[in-house]
């Protein structure tokens, strides 16, 4: 369960990370609303608005990523189910969260929590 915990604290780390950094390559005309409407009509009806991001950011992005699948893999050796296996149980909890949903009996808050957190313990990063 800590393991659990630490790599969804690196994941969420890191899409932070890259979302605040997107935010600041993006124009000025993205952050306000009100600025972006007034570019859009001042501009051509036949141009494209295009957004773009350079090349660095891009690769920034890119290796980061593929570094922390590095981790993820190393950090996950153990696990001694299979992907399929895990995947099989994550389908047959997911149909058991619907189940309980759709059937008045079993269609309680502590049982739907319960079914709904078991899904993030057999596959956390789905």
């Amino acid at each position: 369960m800590l393991a659990w915990l630490e790599d969804t604290v690196l994941l969420a780390g890191f899409y932070l990370k890259h979302l605040s950094s997107t935010f600041l390559q993006l124009p000025l005309t993205m952050n306000n609303p009100d600025l972006l409407a007034q570019h859009l009509k001042t501009e051509s009806v036949h141009e494209c608005y295009q957004l773009s991001v350079n090349n660095k950011f891009v690769n920034n992005f890119d290796s980061d990523y593929k570094q922390l699948e590095v981790t993820f893999q190393q950090r996950n050796k153990h696990k001694h189910l299979s992907f399929t296996t895990r995947m099989w149980l994550f389908f047959c909890v997911r149909f058991l969260c619907i189940l309980a949903a759709a059937t008045p009996q079993f269609s309680t808050l502590p049982i739907i929590t319960a079914l709904s957190a078991l899904q993030f313990l057999i596959a956390p990063y789905s």
